[in-house]
């Protein structure tokens, strides 16, 4: 009985062996698998119209144009003569910083206000990845407005390995990076590079100001911001 049962044991291991090896040799046929080719394609950074243009196009920035509208300085975003580098602010930041104020929205907010935060976001000539030569290293660069309270730091990354103050990634923008500019808060962009036909536009989640120390009243913003 034992001779019988060691018998059929190995008669089906034979089979099963004989049915593996023909699986086997048949795959051999088979082509092997080849990695996909990938051709990446670089995105071009240019927009076929000016800033202000740009920013109309963008719902998410639908607060910055109504304070460039209430500030009465369309032009300056629209024009085509003069390059500049254009801070752009986010809705969000801009609703927060208007309550502050004490208003419910950029709309309310007095003229003069509005137009010293606007000019000290607006930045003469074209810093960007793309522009040569552009800072790696916070550098001070001029903006629209005059006096101390104009003081502005400006630096781009162009390297993806951690910088001494961020890990940013290549061509992020930051505005008075911590320590560069007194007490000022300082800001990382979250798009940055858009070419327009008057300038360049970085796009911020929140607004910068220029602050000497702790106990210095920022010129557009309420103390302890």
């Amino acid at each position: 009985m034992l001779n019988i049962l060691t018998m059929k044991q190995l008669k089906f291991n034979i089979i099963t062996i004989i049915c593996l090896s023909i699986i086997t040799l048949s795959s051999c046929n088979l082509a092997l698998q080849t990695d996909a080719v990938y051709e990446g394609v670089a995105l071009d950074p240019h927009v076929n119209m000016t800033a202000l243009a740009y920013l109309n196009s963008k719902p998410e920035l639908s607060d910055m144009v109504d304070a460039i509208e209430r500030a009465g300085l369309d032009t300056i975003y629209s024009q085509t003569k003069i390059k500049y580098t254009f801070l752009i602010i986010k809705n969000p930041a801009l609703t927060d910083w208007a309550n502050r104020l004490g208003y419910l929205s950029v709309k309310s907010v007095p003229k003069e206000t509005v137009q010293n935060l606007l000019k000290y976001h607006v930045i003469v000539g074209e810093y960007s990845g793309y522009h040569k030569p552009t800072p790696v290293v916070p550098i001070y660069v001029r903006n629209l407005l005059k006096g101390e309270d104009a003081l502005i730091t400006f630096k781009i990354s162009k390297s993806a390995w951690p910088t001494y103050d961020l890990a940013v990634t290549t061509g992020n923008v930051s505005i008075n990076t911590l320590g560069s500019n007194g007490s000022s808060l300082s800001i990382s962009s979250t798009t940055t590079n858009i070419l327009t036909t008057n300038g360049v536009v970085h796009i911020f989640p929140k607004l910068s100001y220029y602050q000497r120390d702790i106990n210095y009243t920022p010129l557009f913003v309420p103390k302890n911001y």
